[in-house]
């Protein structure tokens, strides 16, 4: 299962997020964050307005999606292709707390 190593968004102190907009785009764009669109927008959206800004900003999807993001732009192309929860996040387009809440209650039940 995927673990991000922060608490769940809806739990996160204003340490919490500079630690997510310190850490999440630490990687090579081209071949890490790029192959991501929603973290490419998240990256621009960063960018653009700055991190204090940005602290202020994101919205709730934001932060849900930049800690999942974060993770799995890290994740080898293998591990996307074979892992049963992974594969299924990556095709998701859209990250939504539904959608991944039902990805792990059914690799859960599959267990």
């Amino acid at each position: 299962m995927v673990c991000n190593g922060f608490p769940a968004r809806e739990e996160l102190t204003p340490d919490d997020k500079s630690e997510i907009l310190t850490r999440a785009f630490q990687l090579n764009y081209d071949h890490l964050l790029a192959r991501w669109p929603r973290f490419i927008e998240l990256h621009q959206w960063v960018c653009a307005q700055g991190n204090e800004r940005a602290l202020q900003s994101l919205g709730e999807r934001d932060w849900r999606d930049l800690q999942l993001l974060s993770q799995l732009a890290w994740m080898d192309e293998e591990y996307l292709a074979s892992d049963p929860v992974v594969s299924r996040l990556r095709g998701l387009g859209q990250i939504t707390r539904n959608r991944t809440s039902k990805i792990f209650a059914q690799s859960r039940s599959n267990s």
